[in-house]
């Protein structure tokens, strides 16, 4: 369920966003050579404002969207980097093959679950004789939900989409309630398991107590690593009081802002498939008139074309053929 609320649409707005920037970056590319080549001199006004907003737009669309998958693959590989260096640096005790692995230090009181594509349950000396046997129990029940449904590899990914889209505000209530689903889910497991919510949440008590008194090798790794971190408080209440205590839903201002946000990039990649203008390519005499006299002349012959009437649109660019003072449509041609 969780995959189909958060993966999915993050998914496909990812694959929509990768075919709109690959079918539409060569035109962007073509379109904009055509620009400099139509207007060398942009004080002369020879285009018409539709057409050279329309290059913006589509410019902007482009480096939003391609902006943001760069940015995500960047966060990616620094969360890898950081979260590999920091399982590194711990003292650890682990077999060949296994899925579990100790960590040799008795200050740590922690457990939590890393890796990618091969999940391991890491545990401290520490957690080992600081809880009860059945604490200790639900702890690694609650560990072994999350590599059982390979939580780390879903964070990871619904991170990327987070990043890829970080203009959007929703992104991160997306994310929280998706890290608030996996602990509640995971919780429940454990709780299903011993048959008392009470013992986990003892333990997750001694877990935070020891969190806040920082001690530990763990002290270095990404607090995204530590299983629940950030919503202990939240789910000691519900184990103890009982019930499936949902997050708050976003903000009226969130979710709006991210609507028009979203709105507005669609109507940016779009704009140049319909926005009309003067005959684009052409002297729009109009523009250049409020330079009158010699100025209109030199924006006349710069263009080497009579100013045409009616509309185009932006597959008209394609349309183009290259003369000696840039590029102009296969239009009538005026005096030089």
């Amino acid at each position: 369920m969780t995959v189909v609320l958060y993966v999915l649409p993050a998914l496909a707005l990812f694959v929509v966003s990768v075919t709109w920037l690959a079918v539409n970056v060569p035109h962007v590319v073509e379109f904009a050579v055509m620009l400099a080549g139509w207007c060398r001199d942009l004080l002369s006004l020879c285009l018409a404002y539709g057409a050279v907003a329309a290059g913006l737009a589509v410019w902007a669309g482009a480096a939003l969207v391609g902006g943001g998958f760069l940015y995500a693959a960047f966060r990616a590989s620094v969360r890898l980097w950081r979260g590999r260096r920091a399982i590194g640096r711990l003292p650890l005790v682990r077999g060949r093959g296994l899925s579990v692995a100790l960590i040799r230090d008795d200050s740590l009181v922690a457990a939590f679950t890393c890796g990618i594509f091969r999940p391991v349950i890491y545990v401290s000396t520490g957690l080992l004789k600081g809880l009860t046997r059945e604490e200790v129990r639900a702890v690694m029940l609650h560990e072994a939900h999350h590599r059982r449904k390979r939580d780390p590899l879903r964070s990871f990914v619904i991170a990327f989409f987070s990043d890829a889209f970080f203009y959007l505000p929703i992104t991160g209530w997306l994310a929280g309630r998706h890290h608030h689903v996996n602990e509640n889910a995971a919780d429940d497991a454990a709780v299903a398991g011993t048959g008392s919510p009470l013992v986990l949440a003892g333990a997750l008590v001694k877990v935070a107590r020891s969190s806040l008194r920082g001690a530990g090798s763990l002290a270095a790794a990404p607090a995204s690593m530590i299983s629940g971190a950030g919503s202990v408080e939240g789910r000691i209440r519900r184990l103890v009081e009982g019930g499936g205590q949902e997050p708050p839903a976003p903000r009226l201002r969130v979710a709006l802002s991210s609507l028009l946000i979203i709105c507005a990039l669609a109507l940016t990649m779009a704009f140049p498939l319909w926005t009309p203008a003067a005959r684009l390519g052409g002297c729009d005499m109009s523009l250049c008139t409020a330079h009158s006299g010699e100025l209109a002349e030199q924006c006349r012959r710069h263009c080497g074309i009579e100013t045409g009437g009616g509309r185009a649109y932006f597959f008209d660019f394609l349309r183009l053929q290259p003369v000696e003072s840039g590029f102009a449509p296969l239009v009538r041609r005026g005096p030089a």
